[in-house]
């Protein structure tokens, strides 16, 4: 069986709703992995696989931003906005308590727009989904 990462969205939700730093940092990570292991399938899928050399969520974010495609920027963005969320709450010994609910929404609207993305390559035959 193989895991939803999307799972992660509804284990931040639960972290969120914990007044405790430590947690809402935490479901700010979780918000974050939820939507970068499946923009990651997407990326590589679609546009290039990345190397082992490589920084793969700079890669990612840059590869997306660079597109052609204005709903593949535009997923870049958000992704971009998410990771400086959880760089925030993973490094920064300010918390920024308004970005919980800022990733919560950017990771919602990551998987929107990744669910139109991936629907339309479909029909382009590019998954097998």
């Amino acid at each position: 069986m193989s895991f939803d990462w999307k799972e992660f969205q509804e284990v931040g939700d639960n972290l969120k709703k914990t007044p405790c730093e430590s947690y809402q940092r935490s479901a700010v990570g979780r918000y974050y992995y939820s939507c970068y292991t499946p923009v990651k399938e997407y990326f590589e899928t679609v546009i290039r696989v990345i190397g082992s050399d490589e920084n793969s969520h700079k890669a990612i974010i840059e590869g997306l931003c660079e597109s052609n495609e204005d709903k593949e920027k535009e997923l870049g963005g958000a992704l971009s906005n998410l990771r400086r969320y959880r760089n925030n709450a993973d490094y920064h010994k300010s918390f920024k308590q308004s970005n919980v609910r800022k990733a919560q929404r950017t990771a919602k609207d990551i998987h929107k727009l990744l669910k139109k993305l991936i629907n339309e390559k479909k029909k382009y035959g590019f998954f097998k989904f």
